[in-house]
């Protein structure tokens, strides 16, 4: 599994910064929210638990995915924002 970032924008209203990316699985299956936040975590340096992940879509047939990211500041606005599905 490869994770690149296409996009990222800061969002200084929600004190977060707003990523775009793309993964690349060619043999496996579409990865699980669980990897893809640790794998966009060590890509930019960010605690892991300050990482929701808010979908992955994947292309049908290609072995690749798009999906957004939401990375906070501090636990706290992550959990007031965030529905608490996607903030586990």
């Amino acid at each position: 599994m490869h994770v690149e970032v296409v996009q990222q924008r800061e969002n200084a209203l929600l004190d977060r910064l707003e990523v775009r990316f793309k993964v690349l699985h060619p043999k496996g299956k579409t990865p699980t929210r669980g990897s893809v936040r640790e794998a966009l975590a060590s890509q930019l340096k960010v605690d892991p638990n300050l990482v929701i992940v808010d979908h992955i879509h994947p292309q049908f047939g290609k072995g690749e995915a798009a999906g957004y990211a939401k990375i906070y500041t501090d636990r706290e606005n992550a959990d007031a924002i965030e529905r608490g599905y996607t903030s586990k």
